[in-house]
């Protein structure tokens, strides 16, 4: 069985917690440029949706 981290989202694989870091930076660099440039709201989009829209931009 893999070792679970605890996260700010609880225990989870160390795959999951990568990637939830890589989504959160992800997130945090959108949540920036909207400021700058106002062109892409995240607030708009459902949860699920952000986390797959991230997931086909990682795998281009």
């Amino acid at each position: 069985m893999a070792v679970m981290i605890h996260s700010k989202y609880g225990y989870e694989p160390p795959e999951w917690v990568q990637a939830d870091s890589r989504l959160d930076k992800w997130c945090k660099d959108k949540k920036r440029r909207t400021k700058q440039h106002g062109a892409f709201n995240l607030e708009k989009l459902p949860v699920g949706l952000s986390r797959q829209f991230f997931y086909a931009q990682e795998k281009s």
